[in-house]
């Protein structure tokens, strides 16, 4: 099953977390990253049951939504942020959001995501997920932009675990091969 999201302008990305959370690859930037808003063709107020599936993708794509509800300003401990990630992930973007208050700065970002769930069993799954991500650093005291856009494309695996209902991201490692075509 394939998860399609909408590209949209937000506030900040996960490249830095992507990165920095279970990738020995020094591939990833330091710079100030972003964080991402998606929109899920999933309507959260339709009564239709999900599939199980279809249950790790939407919290998947509320866990990445929580990233950007906590990214503007930085909040590192945003209760929709610990809601949604948990283990060396949150630590990660706790982190990121920390270094960011002290940088005072923030990433406008439009990211074109693909994720889709490759093993899901009982109370863990893991989603596989192709994202490009074109982002502005923003400096907020002025709220101008600084340096020039960067676009990176960022192919992930991503461990999940189900806890009190909710699907949590806990872990996401940078898969070494191309996003499929």
């Amino acid at each position: 099953m394939r998860w399609r999201f909408a590209p949209s302008i937000v506030v900040l990305t996960i490249v830095a977390l992507v990165a920095a959370c279970g990738d020995d690859d020094e591939s990833g930037s330091d710079d100030a990253s972003s964080s991402e808003t998606t929109e899920s063709t999933v309507d959260e107020t339709t009564s239709t049951t999900l599939s199980p599936e279809q249950e790790v993708l939407r919290d998947y794509d509320l866990a990445r939504n929580a990233i950007a509800a906590a990214a503007n300003p930085p909040d590192p401990n945003h209760p929709e942020l610990v809601r949604y990630w948990g283990g060396e992930a949150l630590t990660a973007l706790q982190a990121m959001f920390t270094q960011w208050q002290g940088l005072n700065v923030a990433t406008q970002t439009e990211v074109q995501v693909d994720a889709e769930v490759t093993a899901l069993a009982g109370d863990t799954a893991t989603v596989r997920d192709c994202f490009t991500d074109t982002s502005q650093t923003i400096d907020l005291a002025t709220g101008q932009p600084a340096g020039q856009p960067d676009t990176t494309t960022q192919h992930v695996d991503v461990n999940l675990e189900r806890r009190d209902g909710v699907w949590v991201v806990m872990r996401q490692v940078q898969r070494s091969d191309p996003c499929p075509e």
